[in-house]
């Protein structure tokens, strides 16, 4: 009976250790840029701007578009509207150069586009 129990502790401990790594793996830590010249912004927020109009949403002038840098060459861009609907693209980006790959366009809370 012992030894049961001792395979149970070592099985429990091994399940939580796993689930530990897992959510690691899955947790992304966002750095919100809040530099603009740190990044060629005039192309970005014209290849964003246009990717939402592109699925039928326009920016207003009013609604600011956040910048977060997920990783050295992953970054998302969220624009919440007045009503809180929040439109997201994220893009395969160097930060520098003018060219983007799209991988993801959520508008006003409904995802219209995975890769």
């Amino acid at each position: 009976m012992r030894f049961m129990k001792k395979n149970n502790r070592i099985v429990v401990l091994f399940l939580m250790f796993t689930l530990l790594i897992g959510c690691q793996a899955t947790h992304q830590t966002r750095t919100l840029i809040t530099d603009k010249s740190s990044i060629n912004h005039p192309f970005i927020v014209t290849y964003v701007t246009g990717k939402f109009s592109e699925y039928g949403y326009s920016v207003n002038q009013d609604e600011q578009i956040k910048i977060y840098k997920d990783n050295e060459e992953k970054w998302t861009f969220i624009q919440t509207a007045p009503d809180n609907t929040e439109s997201i693209i994220t893009v395969m980006w160097d930060g520098q150069s003018e060219i983007a790959e799209t991988i993801f366009v959520q508008v006003a809370n409904k995802v219209v586009y995975k890769r």
